[in-house]
């Protein structure tokens, strides 16, 4: 991935929020829906917020071609997270936080499927990045395994 991230401060990280900024101006970042999704908001609520940060002047909203959920219950993440590290603020939610978050994805998942891929994250290490591999190849992203 380093090749294809901006050269200056790719890598941004403030108020338990991250963005990684890539070469070609796009970027993923992470906090604002889970927040919002682990706090409880109206997904109305959500929804219009993001219709205010990311429309377009010609009008229609800056989506992300594709979104992808790793799916992990909180249970399975609190274990690993007590055996890498100490949790930041964020990781130290409950875990209902967590559900709420999941339940977020769920019902945005069932809005656009097309923008989701649902890589359920309770599976080794490999066969996760297997998955997510798999959906960049079927999308035509990235080439098979092996391919020339």
């Amino acid at each position: 991935v380093r090749p294809y991230l901006r050269a200056v401060n790719p890598i941004r990280s403030a108020n338990g929020e991250q963005e990684i900024h890539f070469a070609n101006g796009s970027v993923i970042m992470f906090g604002a829906r889970e927040q919002g999704f682990g706090r409880g908001f109206d997904l109305g609520v959500l929804r219009q917020l993001e219709c205010w940060v990311q429309a377009l002047p010609q009008g229609g909203l800056r989506q992300p071609d594709l979104t992808l959920w790793f799916d992990l219950p909180p249970e399975v993440a609190a274990h690993r997270l007590t055996s890498a590290r100490a949790p930041d603020r964020f990781e130290s939610q409950p875990v209902a936080f967590f559900s709420r978050v999941a339940d977020g994805y769920v019902a945005r998942f069932r809005e656009q499927p097309h923008r989701f891929a649902r890589i359920l994250a309770d599976q080794p290490v490999d066969d996760v990045w297997h998955s997510v591999r798999a959906v960049f190849e079927s999308r035509g992203w990235l080439a098979g395994e092996g391919a020339a």
